[in-house]
């Protein structure tokens, strides 16, 4: 793992022990520790996640320098990491 992934992993954990946590603690957190986060909305997941969760519910995509996390809101597990890596096809339900 690289340095930045490092540092996003370091954040994540700390983050998800707090019992207070929410999509906007996290993105705040990010940019404390110097990521500059582009742009962050919520995506509608029907089906599994990778996560274990089934059935409707969402998926919070936080798009950063070259990173981009898909974070899972009900479990609150980030379930899918892309380095320098562009997501598409993505029906966006609405910006955050």
């Amino acid at each position: 793992m690289s340095l930045d992934e490092d540092r996003i992993q370091m954040i994540w954990e700390k983050w998800s022990k707090d019992p207070n946590r929410n999509v906007y603690t996290l993105i705040r957190r990010l940019r404390e520790n110097g990521f500059k986060v582009i742009r962050s909305y919520r995506v509608a997941v029907e089906g599994s996640c990778v996560a274990g969760i089934y059935g409707e519910h969402s998926h919070i995509v936080i798009k950063m320098n070259s990173y981009e996390i898909i974070l899972c809101e009900k479990s609150g597990t980030i379930v899918y990491k892309v380095i320098s890596h562009k997501i598409e096809n993505v029906h966006v339900n609405y910006e955050l």
